[in-house]
């Protein structure tokens, strides 16, 4: 068949493949970029506090319970993070996907439930490794040193 409907389909079928690859490519990109910065952001934050965990150390709590502390400051910023990134995630595909549909009458980008989970599941793991390791090495310390430091 080389009539020109099927080559027309075939065009648009081709052009479709390739952008949902390069917005496959571009979301994997900002999404390790954001999963950067929060991972940088909660670290920093925790590193800057080793005298608070060498106090803490000192007056008789465990590593588990600073890890708590912590860890529950770094839910309440990665609960902030998945709130906004997936309102604006959400906004995104729209205004994608009303784009498309006026030129090709379809929806080009899929935002749903399985989506809203991931983000949720990426930004819980990313927080729990960016508190278990500061954390972790700041316990080590023994806490005079901890206190000292600064």
């Amino acid at each position: 068949m080389t009539n020109e409907i099927y080559e027309t389909t075939s065009w648009m079928t081709e052009m479709i493949r390739e952008m949902i690859l390069v917005f496959l490519i571009i979301g994997c990109v900002v999404g390790v970029f954001a999963a950067l910065m929060l991972f940088n952001f909660i670290t920093v934050s925790i590193s800057s506090k080793s005298k608070e965990i060498g106090i803490l150390r000192a007056v008789g709590a465990r590593g588990t319970d600073v890890f708590k502390i912590f860890f529950s400051e770094a839910g309440c910023i990665a609960a902030i993070c998945f709130l906004i990134s997936s309102i604006a995630s959400y906004f995104v595909c729209n205004v994608i996907n009303n784009q498309t549909a006026d030129v090709m009458s379809l929806k080009l980008l899929e935002y749903g439930v399985i989506q809203v989970g991931l983000i949720l599941v990426i930004s819980l793991v990313v927080s729990l490794l960016a508190t278990l390791i500061p954390v972790y090495l700041a316990a080590r310390k023994p806490p005079v040193e901890s206190i000292r430091a600064l």
